[in-house]
Parts: structure tokens; sequence; C-alpha cells
């Protein structure tokens, strides 16, 4: 057909608005990173949290699956080591993929402290931060940002002398100590510094283990060797911290990390890498200073009184003696754990033996403990660190469980025979009154019934008043109405939580349920556990 429709004569279509002006937006995503218009990275932080957040969910729901489904054959024993290998590779990449590009410490600190909690609900641990990092072989995100930033600083450098990379290093090298702190070649330059001084003239010779690496395995070589100069480092800042005070820190750097043997932070323990055994979680948690409920020393907060300092919190066995309640006094000295401590004492002589190692009865205490908690003895030859780890690691293992089971049932034992002996001779005894705090005197009885009914106005009445209420483990505690409940839902076993309650003695707030049933109104001393009353200011 001529002339086609598309000829010049043809009509041509009347013009349509398909487009639309360009919006300017405050955030986008380029190549996973999320940036702001100023780069305050505020928007990749909480990028980075919410892909970690998502990530931990997803080995939380694993985790627990493999520790109770009953159709996996995972058992609860072998579960840790695999636990820490998927946490590694689902949630630790979000910390690290992008960690040279925040120049905020604060950022970095937020990161590392949900990268702590994050691991440490994994494992199921609430032992010392640092301790839980070198365990399993995490260093510090301000570490792992220092070498981050060394390691780009010589792909740049060493990068295709035509590439466009190489053109713009040359460019802003003379410029560099004109720039802030702030800037990424800035940062880089203060990271080689700290980590590689010999190596800040980029002309200097390479080490001697990245000369001889293949072209395309220098810069893993290269990354090797910054692994071991930061873990120099970060090891030198951990021995000046725990130096300065008695602590948790300072006895985990005492039994652990011994100077004669080298240490790279960025490899789990033994324990945790070479062998698989049942009870791996209780090492762990005895190694980490995360026992709190059998080792006194442990116990890092106040429940219901004041934080005892590090050389006050004494072995509830060995009373009326204050004695320091420490690893080495509970594995070997103290009297409720020598039978455990007999039964460990021969199958580890025989792991002494086979390896030629001196007798374990001739230890000293430290040594002793330092071998009980896993750790591979100074003599011991780097071949058959394996061995020591297949043969000395499930008899620790099973050594952390069988003294937890002894000392947490004698304190259970103990708590049972005090509470018949007390309730047996106050039935003769004569009434003690109970003796208000200083500056506060008994106050009268409450008779409104709906001061105490859930979500009631009249509870309002109950605010900001002081009381003191009798806890079955620590006696009497004071405490201070904040505010009443707004949530029907919450409960104490069957009884429906009327008011929120702050106790001074370690700034902790608790929920209550109050009533008139269990209110001491004799004002009696030696009442029976959860009653209370109410005290005035003088």
């Amino acid at each position: 057909m001529y002339p086609a429709q598309f000829h010049i004569f043809h009509s041509f279509p009347e013009h349509a608005q398909r487009s639309a002006p360009l919006k300017e937006v405050t955030e986008f995503d380029y190549l996973g990173l999320r940036l702001d218009p100023f780069l305050t990275m505020n928007p990749a932080l909480q990028l980075v949290l919410d892909k970690a957040n998502k990530s931990h969910a997803l080995v939380a729901a694993v985790s627990y699956s493999l520790r109770y489904d009953k159709s996996k054959s995972d058992t609860t024993h072998v579960s840790l080591p695999r636990m820490l290998n998927l946490w590694k590779a689902c949630v630790l990449p979000h910390f690290l993929l992008y960690l040279r590009y925040f120049h905020n410490d604060k950022h970095v600190d937020k990161l590392q402290v949900n990268l702590t909690q994050s691991l440490k609900a994994t494992l199921r641990t609430s032992g010392h931060e640092t301790a839980v990092l070198i365990e399993t072989g995490i260093p510090p995100l301000e570490v792992t940002r220092k070498l981050q930033l060394a390691q780009f600083r010589y792909r740049l450098s060493h990068s295709p002398p035509t590439s466009l990379t190489f053109r713009m290093w040359n460019l802003w090298q003379p410029l560099v100590h004109r720039m802030t702190d702030t800037t990424l070649e800035r940062r880089m330059h203060i990271a080689v510094t700290h980590l590689d001084k010999e190596r800040l003239d980029i002309q200097a010779a390479m080490p001697t283990p990245v000369q001889h690496a293949k072209p395309h395995n220098k810069e893993r070589s290269y990354k090797k060797f910054l692994q071991g100069k930061s873990s120099e480092r970060w090891f030198d800042w951990i021995h000046v911290v725990s130096n300065r005070a008695p602590g948790r820190l300072r006895t985990y750097v005492h039994l652990h990390l011994d100077n004669t043997r080298k240490m790279l932070l960025y490899k789990p323990a033994p324990y945790l890498s070479m062998c698989t055994a049942a009870y791996q979680l209780e090492l762990l948690r005895v190694r980490t200073q995360g026992c709190i409920d059998f080792i006194p020393t442990h116990l890092y907060y106040g429940r219901f009184t004041a934080r005892a300092s590090y050389a006050q919190r004494y072995c509830p066995h060995c009373q009326p003696q204050n004695i320091l309640g420490d690893e080495i006094h509970v594995m070997c000295h103290c009297p409720t754990s020598l039978d455990a401590m007999n039964e460990l004492t021969k199958p580890m002589a025989d792991v002494f033996r086979l390896l030629d190692l001196p007798p374990f009865r001739k230890l000293d205490p430290t040594q002793k403990t330092r071998a009980l908690l896993g750790n591979p003895p100074p003599a011991l030859l780097r071949k058959d660190l394996k061995q020591w780890a297949k043969e000395a690691v499930p008899i620790c293992a099973e050594f952390a469980r069988n003294i937890r089971h002894v000392l947490v049932g004698n304190q259970r034992h103990l708590i049972q025979i005090t509470s018949d002996d007390d309730s047996e001779s106050s039935s003769d005894d004569d009434f003690i009154p109970l003796t208000p705090p200083t500056k506060f005197k008994i106050a009268d009885t409450p008779t409104d019934g709906l001061w105490f009914v859930p979500q009631h106005p009249a509870g309002q009445n109950l605010i900001g008043r002081h009381f003191l209420y009798r806890w079955p483990k620590h006696g009497w505690c004071q405490g201070l109405i904040t505010k009443s409940n707004t949530d029907p839902s919450l409960t104490i076993g069957k009884l429906k939580i009327n008011f929120i309650a702050l106790y001074p003695s370690d700034n902790s707030t608790s929920e209550c349920a109050l009533s008139l049933q269990n209110y001491n109104t004799l004002a009696d001393h030696d009442s029976p556990p959860h009653t209370w009353l109410l005290i005035d200011p003088l």
C-alpha cells in the first residue's frame, strides 16, 4: 500500500505527557550500600542492623530446631560448633561487608554492641564480651576496620598503572596529610600507621611471604600478614586493660592467654574448632566467666543488693571464712567439689601420660585449673595439639557439667534446710517487729481494695509510695512504686500485675502483684515470703 501509514503526509499523533519531574531522594542504594546526601552513613547503619537482625532470627530458629527437634539427627552436645559456624556464615558478613566506609566511631560501637549480643544469644552464654570474642575467633570491629582499610590501601596502590584507580591514587597522595580524619584516604593512612608502619612508604618492600606469593595471591597473603599484626596489637591492649583492676577480664587473661604459646586472634579456641564433645557449652560458659549460678566471681551484677566488688565475691560453701570464690578455689580447694575433682584426676592423668607431659598430680593449683579448663599445657608439642583436643576436651567439658550440678544442687539443699530451720524455730520464738529503713516509718495499712485492682484509677494513690517486700532468698528489700501496669495480659503465675516498682539497691525495675491478702499487717519481721507493707518518709 502506497503511501505507507507512517508517511510524512500522515497525520502526526497528538502529544501525550508521559514523563514526570525528577524527585530528589533523601537516600539511595548503590551496590548494596545505602547512602545519604551528606554521607552521614546513618541509613547504611540502619540497613546493616536490619539485615543482621533478620539473619540472627534465622540462626536462632535453626539453633532451636537442632536442639529440640527429635526428627533431626543432631543433638545438643554437637550443635555448639555448628551454631558458631552458622552464625559466622549468616550474621557476621553483614557487620563486615561495608565496615571500612563507616567513619563515625559511634556507628562502629553500636555495631559492636549488636554483634556481641547476637553472638552471646546464639551461643547461650552471659560471659564477658572480650572473652567470648577471643574464644570464638572474632576480633572487635574496630580492629577489623583498620585491617580492611590497610588492605584496601594495598589494593589501590598495587593496581595496574594504566587503571583509573591507580591514577586517582597518585592524585590524592600528596594531599593526604591535609585531609580530615573522616575521609577514606586519611583513615587508610592512619590504619597503615597502626598496623604496618614499615609499609607507610609505598615504595618499601613488602613482607617476605607477600613477595614469594603468586600475583593473584599477594593481597590475600598481605591480609594474613595484617591479621598477625592485628592480633598482636589487640592482645597488647587486652593486657593493659586487664591490669588496671581485678575483675573477670583480668582472671580470663591470667588463666587462658598464656604468653608462652602464640595465639592468633582470628582462630577459635581448639576445643571449638578441633573436636566436638558433649557439654562443650558448659566449658564455654566457665571459660568466658559466664557461670553466675555457681562461681561467685562470675556474678557481675547485683540482683536485690548492691553489686559486690570482685575481691568480696566469697565462696558460699566455705562460710564463715571469707575465701574468694574464683575458678582456682572452686575447682581445686572447695570441699564441695572434691568428689568431682577426684573422679577427673585419673582420666586426666592418663591423658598427660599419653602425651608425655609432666604428671598431672604434681601441677600447682593454677596449672591444674588451666588444664581443667581445656588449655594445652606449655610443654605440649604443637603436633600433639589435635590429640590434646580429642582426648582432654571431653573430660574437661564433662567436669564442667559435673561441678555445676554438684555446686548448684548443694546451694538448693542449703536454702531448703535453712528455710525449714527458720520456720521451726520461729514458731517458739517471740514476735520480732520489722525495723523500717533509716528515715522511714511503718505506714498505715491500706483499707480500700480498689487500689489494687489492675488498671483501676484508684491505684494512682499508690504511685510514688515506698514499700518493703520480702523475697524468698534475699529477705526484705525496699522498693518504690513508679507507675501502674497498663497491659492486662501481664501476669505472675495466675496473679495479674498491677504495678511497676523500682528497687534502688541495684536500680532495677520489676512487675508486682500487690494485694491486701499478702499485706504484712502486723509488721512482722518473720512473715512469710512474698509479703509486703508500705513505709513513709519521716
